[in-house]
């Protein structure tokens, strides 16, 4: 079993398409650039009119900002511009593997590339470490063959059907998580109109109300963002410590180890509790609900902090929720998101139109406001019993989340 999991869960470094960074720091700046444009763009046009000549240039630049995305699909060689340095490179260090030497120090072992150069990146903008390779012994002269390096991430999954698992605790706790997450976005983003009227004691305000639209957008797409690139980050920490054991193992098997050298833990890098992004998790419902308790107390000119933070919560717990439905489940990956998104359905009509809409009115009926001709409610106590029913699931979706961290890190040790 032990052999089949080393052979069949781990081929990173064997697969180029797994390592063409260039081509991905690309598109995750077109992303970020995207994302500053349209989200300064939102919020200016909420305290300014453009004139006509104005909107036209900043049309112009919105789609010349979205056609940067498809350089993406093209068969082309990305500058080494996107070579970013703030995250760990991959590539193998030039004295990989070392030999005892008489005066015990280490003598390199040069690198021998196969199809590609010896730069520490191939010409095509890929990482060129690990690809097919020979190591000559500078000492001896003869070739030898490093075992091939393997993808840490591609972590071993549940072999069973939905059928099986949804008999399982674990995912009926994801469900949990979801519902409340779900639900809450549900509220805020149908009911942001009333949410700012309520909490300014019944007057509306279209610049306050578009502000705090724009800034939940906003903080959803950072959400998303900051899980993409904590993923890209932890897996290229595990593909070095995976390296580093291969490295350990060979120079052992071949006596090459020096008297003094640290000896190096070989337990499987997918048992270390931080070695994917599932572990962040609970800190999503962590934030929302406080974001949820804020939200039915502070005043109106502060709204928006709230308002903000909660998107970026949303943001990183659906990033997360997929990247958790891939990496658990090996059979039967659809219809287990599916089931997971089902809980957004229930949420929708238990939560928004129940819970909200009619507490809201009855609210409205004992609080009333008159503001531009309609009758609105006046203060926070219009929305304060809703949120405080969120606060409240969000804290139990702390619990069920941390329950699926701590479920499947224990899993993962069984493999």
């Amino acid at each position: 079993r032990s052999a089949e999991l080393e052979a069949h869960s781990f081929e990173m470094y064997q697969n180029p398409r797994l390592l063409d960074t260039r081509r991905l720091n690309y598109a995750c700046t077109c992303l970020l650039v995207s994302l500053a444009f349209f989200s300064t763009l939102s919020i200016m046009k909420t305290f300014y009119t453009f004139e006509q000549s104005t909107l036209q240039g900043i049309t112009i630049a919105a789609i010349c900002c979205l056609f940067t995305f498809v350089a993406i699909g093209f068969p082309i060689n990305f500058d080494k511009f996107f070579d970013y340095s703030f995250l760990p490179d991959i590539h193998a260090p030039e004295t990989f593997v070392g030999a005892k030497g008489e005066a015990g120090d280490k003598v390199p072992l040069l690198r021998e590339e196969i199809g590609g150069d010896a730069n520490v990146r191939a010409s095509d903008g890929r990482a060129s470490a690990y690809q097919a390779s020979q190591l000559v012994d500078v000492e001896g002269g003869s070739k030898i063959q490093i075992p091939a390096a393997a993808d840490p991430n591609i972590i071993p999954s549940l072999r069973t059907g939905f059928f099986h698992n949804v008999k399982r605790p674990f995912i009926w706790s994801i469900w949990v998580s979801s519902f409340a997450m779900s639900g809450t976005t549900m509220v805020i983003v149908n009911n942001i109109p009333q949410i700012y009227t309520s909490v300014n004691h019944g007057a509306e305000d279209s610049v306050g109300t578009t502000l705090n639209i724009a800034l939940y957008g906003v903080g959803s797409s950072i959400g998303r963002i900051i899980v993409g690139f904590g993923e890209i980050y932890l897996h290229r920490l595990n593909a070095l410590k995976r390296a580093k054991q291969l490295d350990y193992i060979y120079r052992k098997d071949h006596g090459l180890l020096l008297d003094d050298e640290e000896v190096v833990d070989l337990t499987p890098v997918y048992h270390n509790f931080f070695s994917t992004i599932i572990v962040f998790m609970p800190c999503a419902p962590v934030i929302m609900a406080i974001m949820c308790f804020l939200i039915s107390v502070v005043p109106a000119n502060v709204l928006a902090v709230p308002v903000g933070v909660s998107g970026i919560a949303i943001g990183v717990y659906l990033a997360i929720l997929v990247l958790a439905t891939r990496e658990i489940f090996h059979v039967d990956v659809a219809q287990h998101y599916n089931f997971f998104a089902s809980s957004g359905i229930a949420a929708s009509l238990l939560l928004n139109r129940v819970l909200f809409g009619m507490t809201y009115d009855q609210e409205t009926k004992l609080n009333p406001a008159t503001s531009s001709g309609s009758e609105t409610c006046n203060g926070s106590v219009c929305i304060r019993t809703s949120f405080l029913v969120l606060t409240g699931l969000n804290a139990a979706a702390i619990a069920t989340s941390s329950f699926v961290v701590y479920y499947w890190w224990k899993l993962r040790k069984t493999f």
